[in-house]
């Protein structure tokens, strides 16, 4: 025969409720060395972990920062791939790059 849906509904419904899991007990603290509280002294943060809060607070000034960095680093190296010696690079026009990328381009 053909159940109804307000039929399926209730039979559903008749069904025991689900048991809860039992509540564990706590274990006993770990014996041995505790680990020392020095309050004040912290690691400092790995530089991953620096340039994703950076990215997080302050997402557009660190865009351009990086834009800034990475164009005038890619002047660089392409005057060095051009086969000009390291001492008579030309910094200025890379600096300008840079400058331009960080405060033009980027945000």
């Amino acid at each position: 025969p053909k159940q109804t849906a307000t039929k399926r509904v209730a039979a559903r419904s008749k069904s025991p409720a689900p048991k809860k899991p039992a509540a564990r007990a706590k274990s006993p603290a770990p014996r041995g060395k505790k680990p020392s509280s020095k309050k004040g002294q912290r690691k400092p943060p790995p530089p991953v972990g620096l340039y994703d809060r950076a990215l997080a607070t302050y997402p557009v000034a660190t865009n351009a920062a990086q834009a800034g960095l990475m164009s005038f680093a890619s002047a660089l190296a392409s005057q060095s791939l051009a086969g000009i010696p390291v001492d008579e690079l030309d910094y200025e026009k890379p600096l300008h790059f840079g400058a331009v990328a960080a405060l033009v381009v980027a945000p």
